[in-house]
């Protein structure tokens, strides 16, 4: 399953993991190492993050958003299709 372009609610922070492994929040380019920082800036009141990662990124990528998003303190939503 490859990562799909939907609709992003701008009130709900949703990110996406290229098959190049660029990491997007809300269809706008993020670092990792600022990605947590920027959910908190953009979403203070969110309830969840929802991650979607091509079928071509490997483990390693996904885990390392993960690990990342755990400073964000908002709970994880792993978006399967």
């Amino acid at each position: 399953m490859q990562a799909q372009a939907q609709t992003v609610r701008p009130d709900k922070p949703s990110i996406v993991i290229a098959k190049d492994g660029t990491i997007y929040l809300n269809e706008q380019p993020v670092k990792l190492d600022h990605l947590a920082e920027e959910i908190n800036r953009t979403f203070p009141k969110a309830s969840a993050v929802y991650v979607r990662g091509d079928s071509r990124v490997t483990w390693g990528e996904v885990s390392q958003v993960m690990a990342a998003l755990n400073s964000a303190t908002i709970p994880m939503r792993v978006v399967s299709k």
